[in-house]
């Protein structure tokens, strides 16, 4: 839980609470960050992400209540 925690603050802009939503983007971010720009997310994983996350794909974030059920 606490690697999950940390994770999810490395790609808050801010302070987080389960209110708080992540731009998809920013994952692609921490991937870049941590050496793996090969598993970055294409514009159709990022799509299945997040109607996973939040049932569709118009808005480009994900809340981090939601984020943390997927980890």
């Amino acid at each position: 839980m606490r690697f999950r925690k940390e994770v999810v603050q490395s790609v808050c802009s801010s302070a987080y609470t389960d209110s708080t939503e992540i731009d998809i983007d920013r994952i692609n971010k921490l991937l870049r960050n941590i050496g793996h720009e090969e598993d970055c997310l294409s514009r159709c994983d990022q799509d299945i992400l997040l109607d996973e996350a939040i049932g569709h794909h118009d808005k480009r974030s994900i809340p981090v209540s939601n984020l943390m059920k997927l980890m």
